[in-house]
């Protein structure tokens, strides 16, 4: 502690912590990662969500690890290496995000890290994991790059279960974080699930985790809820006790059948 001036605990496993000169650190809280956040930049909270969950529900010590859509910390990719990966590949379509994330922490230069839209620019090769928390908000805009997902959200997220059975491994698994109204373990339009797709490219389907998520006032969520019941008319948002919308936040697997 007496590196720290401030410490506040962001989940069970992460903390936000300050130095003397004012620089802000997500932290694990048994450990020494320590990954600097980018002046004015965003705490990675569905990230630390997926992170807590990989830990809980996946062994990565040994293992090969491609994070898509790493971010501006490479919070995955680092948290992966963290945990034993004996090699993780960071990426990001955002090459200012890649800039940062690649001196992020001490660790930064055993990460292997590539500016890359989704699979473009990453070699052919087979890892044993292949994780995402990935831009998936359903919008008429492209507001920015670390949120929109396409019209339906789910442009990314099909992109990565697509074009995985060139880089995945023989037992190989796809841990993706995903937002419910998209139609994740049941249709929510006319259009399969992504379990139905998942099925149908000969991956296994599991829920890891399943969280309520408040929907916050004046983020990108709120303001899309018109579009996203249009476009996912079997979903209907509903309020909590507080008057507030709420929906799941889910972190599944597609674990390819041998």
């Amino acid at each position: 502690m007496k590196y720290w001036t401030s410490c506040q605990n962001l989940s069970d496993s992460f903390q936000l912590v300050e130095n003397k000169l004012g620089a802000r650190y997500i932290k694990t809280k048994d450990g020494d990662l320590a990954m600097v956040i980018k002046n004015a930049g965003y705490i990675p909270r569905s990230g630390l969500f997926i992170a807590e969950t990989i830990d809980k529900c996946c062994i990565v010590n040994g293992k090969s690890v491609l994070d898509i859509g790493t971010g501006e910390i490479g919070f995955l990719a680092h948290f992966a290496l963290f945990k034993g990966a004996n090699r993780v590949v960071g990426s990001d379509l955002d090459m200012g995000a890649i800039q940062h994330a690649c001196q992020a922490e001490t660790s930064s230069k055993k990460i292997e890290w590539a500016v890359s839209d989704v699979y473009d620019n990453i070699t052919p090769e087979r890892f044993d994991f292949i994780i995402s928390n990935p831009p998936q908000m359903p919008s008429l805009n492209i507001n920015s790059l670390h949120d929109y997902g396409g019209l339906d959200g789910r442009e990314i997220i099909l992109k990565i279960l697509y074009g995985a059975g060139n880089y995945l491994s023989m037992s190989g698994r796809i841990i993706i974080l995903c937002f419910d109204f998209l139609g994740i373990d049941r249709r929510t339009n006319d259009h399969p699930s992504i379990q139905e797709i998942g099925n149908i490219l000969g991956y296994k389907f599991k829920i890891l985790r399943r969280e309520v998520r408040e929907v916050r006032k004046g983020g990108e969520t709120e303001k899309n809820i018109g579009w996203i019941e249009k476009i996912y008319p079997r979903y209907k948002f509903i309020k909590n006790n507080c008057d507030n919308s709420i929906h799941n936040l889910l972190v599944i697997e597609l674990q390819k059948r041998r």
